[in-house]
């Protein structure tokens, strides 16, 4: 069986799409945060090694 990383795979304009299609209207996460303020700071949240806050 060979195992294929799933992250490669994934580039940064579908991370925007999937942002886009998140619904905004839900409780925040479990670390308190709201898709509002995720979406602030965007960018820096969906680069590798970034901790986006």
């Amino acid at each position: 069986m060979m195992l294929i990383p799933l992250a490669h795979p994934i580039g940064i304009d579908w991370l925007h799409e999937v942002c886009r299609r998140t619904r905004k209207d839900k409780l925040p996460g479990i670390d308190g945060q709201t898709a509002a303020e995720y979406e602030t700071n965007l960018e820096g949240n969906l680069r590798p090694g970034s901790s986006g806050r």
